[in-house]
């Protein structure tokens, strides 16, 4: 337990006093120490009058058993020596811009640990995957429709119809009439379900997926800047894998990224936001959900997202063919919330063949088609994108792959082995020669007991991503490869992709980025002295942050989660019929975040190469951060949530667009999704009593 001066000292940042005392013992004379201490004892009894100085001194031990009442009835005594509470909204972060100051020593690399003791004991080995024994009748490649003899009924005549699936919408599936099918028969469209009998009595039903090509879209390309021809661009992705987890699971394809392929991962990658929208959003917009025209559900006069300015909007004039896969359309990126699209989005779109999928099946998630996985259906999609246009037309296709990886991220491995054969198809038939190759997640585990632990909330900040050039490039454009192996240890983000992809059109990009643009081409060097503010990282997902742990009895942790569940109880009047009220059980943990010493007392450098540090300065940060976990009552829900404390104004600020629900909701709030679906994470509905 802290004492009271500790806490005191805490909470005026002692850490200074404490290591100024120190050096002063080191190279001062007693009778300056004798004065600084004065000073320093002094500084003491005046932030004992500061508010948060009084509260520091009513942090008490407190008995095991006492009650929650007792506690709260401790803070309603103690009302007028707390800080005053606001709930502020996004626009009031922009208008008081939550930012450090301009000078910077950058962001300090957490530690992470691939054999954390805390995870360890959570991870398990997945039994390998087993669709269907029987082979699948068919197959679909390049356009065409083919017959695997050798999975035919032997000497068997048989008889097929094929039912073509195209899009109507984001919600609805589409058929077309139904036809016979033959071997080698051109398609019409990229999706089908194909139904056969067999003069035995076999019959088979499956779902297929290849690309039907559009018209050449090279005629009136406008000319990219730097290439002879645009170079293809190829994001892989795989929903809810960090850094760690990636290379604890994913090892062969780790190594051949890394080895093989000569690929540069940004181990400093830090997500912008809370899931996968704002992730996805940032790379294919540059832009928050907040700065882009309303589209979600719950909202009246809502957009649907076909409103926002996706990349391949822009890539589409430079005569790009455009691929958007995912699968699980139940929880897809643009429709869990959004109202999703009204047209299709890029000339290939595997939602609706999900959809059909999903609408006969009856299955959220299935893994497999027949006798082929699922996740080899999505990859044999962009690798037919790939080979069934000619070598001339520049392509982007953009895939995440939810169903390994969504719910269980250990299950995540079964990827390993296809990913490797994936990349080695790319290699072998010559794509990588004008491809620049994403492989990456959008954020670490959300929803698992791995978030629970406290590596595990870096590691949701810190999600896998890596770059893949052309063998060519680095001898054409060294300064540019050298620049992204050294953002490999740089702070990126989510927005620094999108600038990328730009900078694809037009290269080269500036030799070093500037800090006054939230997002900075990875060709471009970025600066070391980038921190959260400057790379547009909301201060509850910044991993640079150094955090000192409070005890969870400490009278400002009750307070800060009690003026938290009253905030959440606010919001829920809104829909009052519908959902109970919340009720604090306990907090799980309670930090503060901390500059360390040498942040604080940094002022510049000494010598000329910028290797001896001065210092001397007692520069301290606008805000700090408190960061709860808390549990509520009823069904014991588990929220993070960051606070502000303006130091300036000695004002709490709880922003409940940086809270996070940790644990599952699943049902509780189906009562409000078509009504409200932002107060989601905090709605019971009262029939889930």
């Amino acid at each position: 337990m802290l004492t009271v001066s500790n806490e005191v000292a805490m909470l005026v940042r002692g850490n200074i006093s404490n290591n100024a005392v120190r050096n002063c013992l080191k190279g001062s004379g007693i009778r300056v120490c004798f004065l600084l201490s004065v000073t320093f004892v002094v500084f003491f009894l005046l932030a004992t009058s500061h508010r948060f100085g009084t509260i520091s001194a009513y942090y008490v031990s407190r008995n095991a058993n006492e009650s929650y009442y007792k506690k709260i009835a401790q803070i309603e005594h103690l009302k007028s020596s707390l800080p005053e509470v606001k709930v502020v909204q996004a626009e009031y972060r922009k208008e008081h811009s939550f930012t450090k100051s301009a000078t910077s020593t950058g962001c300090v690399r957490p530690t992470q640990n691939i054999n954390d003791s805390e995870i360890m004991p959570l991870i398990h080995s997945f039994s390998p995957l087993k669709c269907s024994n029987e082979s699948n009748w068919f197959t679909a490649r390049n356009g065409k429709l083919i017959l695997m003899q050798e999975a035919v009924p032997q000497n068997a005549s048989i008889q097929c119809e094929l039912q073509p699936i195209v899009f109507n919408d984001d919600f609805t599936v589409k058929t077309l009439d139904r036809s016979e099918a033959k071997d080698n028969m051109s398609l019409q469209t990229d999706f089908f379900k194909i139904q056969c009998a067999a003069a035995g009595g076999k019959t088979y039903t499956n779902y297929h997926a290849t690309i039907v090509p559009k018209e050449s879209m090279n005629e009136r390309a406008n000319p990219v800047n730097g290439f002879k021809r645009p170079l293809n661009i190829y994001f892989l992705g795989l929903d809810s894998v960090s850094r760690m987890s990636f290379m604890r699971k994913l090892k062969e394809t780790y190594k051949h990224i890394t080895e093989e392929l000569n690929g540069t991962v940004l181990e400093m990658y830090n997500v912008v936001g809370d899931g996968t929208p704002p992730a996805l959003l940032s790379i294919l917009t540059g832009k928050t959900e907040e700065e882009l025209p309303e589209t979600r559900k719950s909202q009246r006069n809502a957009s649907f997202v076909d409103v926002y300015p996706f990349i391949w909007k822009e890539l589409k004039q430079f005569g790009y063919a455009t691929l958007y896969a995912e699968d699980v359309p139940s929880i897809g990126t643009f429709t869990y919330r959004l109202k999703g699209f009204k047209e299709q989005p890029t000339d290939h779109y595997l939602r609706n063949f999900y959809l059909k999928v999903q609408e006969d099946t009856h299955e959220y998630n299935p893994l497999c088609l027949g006798s082929e996985s699922q996740y080899q259906v999505h990859l044999s999609y962009v690798e037919d994108f790939f080979t069934t246009y000619p070598r001339e037309q520049p392509k982007f296709a953009f895939q995440i792959h939810v169903g390994y990886s969504h719910d269980d991220f250990n299950r995540v491995e079964l990827a390993d082995g296809p990913t490797v054969e994936h990349l080695k198809f790319f290699q072998k038939k010559g794509f990588l020669n004008d491809t620049v190759f994403i492989v990456f997640s959008d954020h670490g585990a959300r929803l698992s007991s791995v978030r629970r632990t406290k590596q595990g909330k870096l590691e949701e900040r810190n999600p896998f991503v890596s770059i893949i050039l052309p063998p060519w490039f680095e001898q054409k454009f060294p300064s540019a490869v050298r620049n992204v192996r050294k953002n490999g240890n740089r702070l990126t983000t989510p927005f620094d992709l999108h600038a990328t992809l730009k900078s694809l059109l037009n290269f080269p990009p500036p030799k070093v980025g500037d800090l006054r643009n939230r997002g900075i081409s990875l060709f471009s060097e970025i600066p070391a002295s980038r921190d959260c503010a400057t790379a547009g990282i909301p201060p509850q997902w910044c991993s640079c942050l150094s955090w000192k742990k409070l005890p969870t009895d400490a009278l400002i942790s009750w307070y800060i989660a009690d003026e938290l569940v009253k905030a959440f109880n606010e919001q829920l009047k809104k829909q009052q019929m519908l959902c109970s009220p919340l009720r604090l059980d306990s907090i799980l943990e309670a930090y503060v975040s901390q500059p360390t010493d040498e942040f604080v007392a940094f002022v510049g450098s000494k010598d000329y190469d910028g290797r001896e540090p001065q210092f001397g300065d007692r520069l301290g940060v606008p805000y700090d951060s408190y960061r709860l976990t808390i549990r509520t009552n009823p069904r014991k829900a588990i929220y993070e949530a960051t606070v502000l404390y303006d130091v300036t104004k000695a004002v709490l600020l709880i922003d409940l667009d940086l809270v996070s629900r940790v644990n599952a909701y699943g049902t509780a709030p189906h009562c409000i999704m078509s009504k409200d679906s932002y107060l989601a994470i905090w709605c019971l509905c009262y029939d889930q009593l």
